[in-house]
């Protein structure tokens, strides 16, 4: 009987410490090639994250109609009374926690007066959630205290959703919001910095490789992390 020797290799931190956790995760090609790809910041909602925010919002207004009722009133948003059933044909009233699931699949009969999008009504929910208020209430009783912990817990859930989609916003527990990660002129001064850097390694490697000396001294601009 022959004996296999399976040989593991552990990932330095060294090397960890590249893959950021707003980037998309490297292909073994980058990795290779010590190309690990930039952060990509997305101000709406990608297709990436869209299905998963359906999921979330699904759940958070669960049992919450009076929060959902809150939110839509809020954010004026208005639908049609009642929608026909099949195969009846009867009709039946639409709640707010529906229309609000309805607005995040991309129903265009939910609709508001103002310039809604649904980072907007994201951040309603999380603002107005009565959990929030539970947290304060001098009764403290332990299905309050279980309410508000399974609300903190759901809100880390999207809080990782956000950053492993490479969402700009995150979530803010202490304002009880979105709020943007970097400013986008730091974000955009960052790539530019990058960019300059790479452009000097590549000018100054050319010339290694093409055995010339010179005097000339290449500035290389020193980078910050890269903003999260």
């Amino acid at each position: 009987m022959s004996v296999q020797t399976i040989t593991v290799l552990f990932v330095t931190d060294e090397v960890q410490s590249h893959s950021d956790p707003l980037a998309p995760y490297p292909t073994l090609a980058e990795r290779d090639a010590g190309q690990m790809p930039e952060p990509e910041l997305y101000e709406d909602v990608p297709p990436h994250l869209d299905v998963h925010l359906q999921s979330w919002v699904t759940r958070a207004l669960k049992e919450q109609e009076s929060l959902a009722r809150s939110v839509a009133n809020r954010c004026r948003m208005t639908w049609p009374a009642a929608v026909p059933t099949k195969p009846s044909g009867t009709f039946r009233r639409i709640a707010s926690g529906e229309a609000i699931a309805r607005f995040f699949r991309g129903d265009e009969s939910v609709a508001s007066t103002r310039m809604l999008d649904r980072l907007t009504v994201l951040d309603a929910i999380i603002n107005l959630h009565p959990a929030w208020e539970e947290r304060h209430d001098p009764t403290d009783i332990w299905f309050e205290r279980d309410r508000y912990r399974e609300w903190i817990n759901l809100l880390a859930e999207l809080n990782d959703l956000l950053r492993d989609c490479g969402s700009a916003w995150y979530v803010d527990g202490e304002f009880r919001g979105l709020y943007r990660r970097v400013d986008p002129t730091a974000t955009q001064a960052w790539r530019q910095a990058r960019q300059c850097a790479d452009d000097a390694g590549r000018n100054l490697a050319s010339r290694r490789r093409r055995g010339r000396r010179s005097t000339d001294s290449i500035q290389i601009p020193a980078l910050a992390t890269p903003p999260q």
